[in-house]
């Protein structure tokens, strides 16, 4: 298991300890980013700093692979980060959900094309 790969276990594992701080743990964590978690209050009681330090950790090490060009890493680092910023910051920080989104649905559509490319 390569670096990045260990590191995205790690979060995934995250996600889910997150998620089950509120007794609905998810059978696996959503391969969907869109997809909703279950609802939860963890972002009242989980403290503010840690988890923008964890969101952006997870969005950075996606931004990593992009740049590195291992598009299928970097969005599970980013779907990572957005279910993360779902958890534990959406209430707070509602727009900046929304530019993930957006960044986050960009690099799906790239993916989608390169997957496109590889299949002719």
């Amino acid at each position: 298991m390569s670096k990045p790969e260990a590191s995205l276990s790690i979060f995934l594992d995250m996600v889910r300890w997150i998620a089950s701080q509120n007794l609905k743990l998810p059978e696996k964590v959503s391969e969907n980013a869109n997809t909703a978690l279950p609802n939860s209050d963890v972002s009242s009681f989980y403290p503010v700093n840690e988890a923008q330090w964890l969101v952006s950790r997870a969005w950075n090490l996606g931004v990593a692979q992009f740049r590195a060009q291992n598009l299928i890493l970097c969005e599970k680092f980013m779907m990572c980060a957005l279910q993360l910023f779902k958890l534990l910051l959406e209430k707070k920080f509602p727009s900046q959900g929304t530019m993930m989104s957006k960044s986050y649905a960009y690099v799906v559509e790239q993916l989608q094309t390169e997957s496109k490319k590889n299949n002719k």
